[in-house]
């Protein structure tokens, strides 16, 4: 019997290749005015670029507006300074302004806070003694709490072994 052979699988190419190459996806962008800005640019005889002469003449003029600007901010600076260390002005409410007296009214400094004592009663006085109770209690982790446990265990398995 001869052997039977097995169709060899077609390796297929990556997605974007396929995709490609069925004309399907478009690989410019949007040139909905494509046609326009070549036609400006033709009328413009330029292609975007300033000519070395017309350069030169920009930078001088930002040159000169960033000297004018490096002026106006050292005038200001000058100003700002002989206003800092002169005498200061008053406050218009005058809050900041100290008499001579460093005292303090104690009228306003003290507060007072009435308070009843009551003592509770009954139901109320167990569920405060359940969640405050008088003497603090031992802080134990979760290991303190299970080998207590085992300890219980063991013990009343030996008590009733």
């Amino acid at each position: 019997m001869p052997k039977i052979t097995s169709k060899k699988k077609m390796r297929r190419d990556p997605l974007h290749v396929d995709l490609k190459s069925d004309g399907q996806v478009k690989t410019k962008g949007r040139s909905k005015y494509t046609e326009r800005d070549e036609k400006r640019m033709a009328k413009e005889g330029s292609e975007g670029y300033v000519d070395p002469k017309t350069s030169r003449r920009l930078m001088d003029i930002a040159r000169e507006q960033q000297e004018e600007i490096a002026e106006e901010d050292a005038s200001d600076r000058e100003d700002s300074t002989s206003e800092k260390y002169g005498e200061f002005p008053e406050d218009d409410n005058g809050d900041n302004v100290s008499d001579g007296s460093d005292e303090y009214d104690e009228e306003e400094e003290e507060e007072v806070y009435e308070y009843e004592e009551e003592e509770l009663v009954g139901d109320d006085a167990a569920v405060f003694e359940k969640f405050m109770p008088a003497a603090p209690r031992e802080r134990q982790n979760l290991a303190d709490i299970i080998m207590a446990k085992i300890k219980e265990r063991e013990s009343t398995k030996m008590d009733a072994g």
